[in-house]
């Protein structure tokens, strides 16, 4: 699913690389078949799904934490691009001092503390529904089922 996520995003986002890489959609012999790789990688994903967890009574709920994890991803995708600057990211400028501030410093950049407000709020948001669902909510409520199973057979 990151995998998706992150060739999607990339493409989305005009990155130019992916943890020191060139971005898939960036290669040469890839280019905008990368736009037709992510729903490739989609489907994968649920037919991996129905191969191991078919006949699992817990198979629908499964489908529908992904869907659901999947959602709640690209509205976070989606609020990041809505609200991100368009070609004008620029990653120079970040640097741990700079990111670590205190309020009383934030306040002063921003016109008001309700600005300040707002746009930390956005970011908690990004940071939720881009990154945390898949990353941890999705496994461990993918573990649930098993844990159940694990719990009714151990008890018999």
């Amino acid at each position: 699913m990151q995998a998706y996520f992150l060739v999607s995003d990339d493409i989305m986002d005009y990155s130019l690389t992916r943890r020191g890489e060139l971005c898939w959609y960036r290669c040469p012999h890839v280019r905008l078949i990368a736009i037709k790789d992510c729903p490739i990688v989609k489907c994968a994903i649920y037919r991996l799904l129905r191969a191991h967890f078919y006949r699992e009574p817990y198979y629908i709920d499964l489908v529908k934490l992904f869907d659901e994890t999947m959602y709640q991803t690209r509205m976070g995708q989606l609020l990041d691009l809505l609200t991100a600057p368009e070609n004008k990211v620029d990653l120079n400028k970040f640097s741990s001092e700079r990111y670590v501030i205190t309020i009383s410093t934030a306040i002063e950049l921003f016109n008001n503390e309700t600005e300040l407000a707002c746009i930390l709020h956005r970011h908690r948001l990004i940071v939720i529904y881009k990154t945390a669902y898949y990353s941890f909510y999705l496994p461990s409520e993918h573990s649930y089922p098993a844990r159940e199973r694990g719990a009714a057979q151990g008890s018999r």
